[in-house]
């Protein structure tokens, strides 16, 4: 894809020890905190490379802004591709040693943020760092969280993941600071064009990797609750772009001599996946009949990898929540996947 960058001389920039790469659309109400927040880092040393994705607001003009008042911010200037060409795009032409995900509705959780993480860059030489304390932000209160072990500062990626899973922490892509390097040798770029893409470039992730360095300073503010997000928009294309992880997914555990380790993530991930679509299909509204009918065979076929993640009783539960004084046809939709898992759990008994 073609790029028109407003900033000349882009090869002659200096080499900064990190890049924060923001793609930006329609974002227009939340920019200004977001690049403020990068603006009042105490630590200095960085690009920061914001990826206009052909935002239809005023978001080009303020990107533009930001780059003429500090020569850190660097503007791309394209053609809407979604979120991961934007990401792709913006690690492409990054300078720095390490990659920094934020989103432009989101921002930094505090001013030593970057300094925090050099710190720990400079004392394990990790490719990967996982930014464990963050706080969400839903335009009214502020909580923070960080369930993820305290003693756990730096170790083989066995052992991070598993404290990982311990943690029960929603994954995302942004928690995630990379070695570029290390990201290009290993192809870690996101696929394009589907939503929910973190779910396939985590896994990839800590395949990829023999150790993990956690940073427990405060880093990441998440921003809930936005109208318009891809994460408060249910949609059967992020559920069937879900059920294409799962198909890649499926495809990395064919791999010839794959590791032990390598297959019991991929497994997890494929059913927390599996999981996240039956859930998030019971919102999807009756008008979404036909997909939800696809849904189900998808489920058929991916059967196997449920390995008794999904217990009737909880798909009972979530029958009465959702489908009390609902459309029969959901509630035969609901009874069929719990009678395909009956299928299963009695299968792995006789075996």
């Amino acid at each position: 894809m073609l790029l028109n960058t407003i900033i000349p001389n882009m090869e002659n920039r200096n080499m900064p020890q990190i890049s924060i790469i923001v793609p930006v659309y329609n974002v227009e109400e939340y920019i200004h905190q977001c690049l403020d927040s990068v603006l009042a880092q105490t630590y200095p040393d960085y690009e920061c490379i914001l990826v206009d994705d052909g935002s239809p607001d005023n978001c080009p003009a303020i990107c533009d802004e930001y780059s003429e008042k500090d020569l850190r911010f660097v503007v791309i200037h394209k053609k809407n591709g979604g979120l991961s060409d934007a990401r792709n795009e913006g690690i492409k032409i990054a300078k720095g040693e390490y990659i920094v995900l934020l989103d432009s509705d989101d921002l930094f959780a505090d001013k030593n943020a970057l300094e925090n993480l050099q710190r720990i860059i400079e004392t394990t030489k990790a490719d990967v760092i996982y930014n464990s304390n963050f706080t969400i932000f839903n335009n009214y209160d502020l909580t923070s969280s960080d369930s993820f072990n305290k003693d756990f500062n730096f170790g083989d990626t066995i052992h991070f993941y598993k404290e990982l899973v311990r943690s029960k922490i929603t994954l995302c892509g942004c928690r995630f600071t990379l070695n570029r390097d290390f990201l290009l040798h290993h192809n870690l770029l996101f696929k394009i064009g589907i939503l929910n893409e973190d779910a396939h470039w985590i896994p990839r992730v800590i395949c990829a990797t023999s150790g993990v360095a956690v940073n427990h300073n405060l880093f990441y503010t998440f921003r809930t609750g936005r109208p318009g997000s891809i994460t408060t928009v249910i949609s059967p294309k992020l559920l069937f772009d879900s059920i294409s992880t799962i198909e890649d997914i499926t495809s990395w555990l064919k791999v010839k001599n794959i590791e032990t380790f390598h297959r019991q993530v991929y497994i997890d991930r494929g059913c927390a996946l599996l999981r996240y679509v039956f859930y998030v299909s019971t919102l999807l509204s009756t008008e979404h009949y036909q997909d939800i009918l696809l849904l189900l065979k998808k489920f058929k076929e991916y059967a196997s990898l449920l390995l008794c993640k999904i217990s009737v009783k909880n798909c009972i539960g979530y029958l009465l929540i959702n489908y009390i004084n609902q459309n029969y046809k959901r509630f035969i939709f609901c009874k069929k996947i719990i009678d395909i898992r009956r299928k299963i759990v009695n299968r792995r008994v006789q075996q």
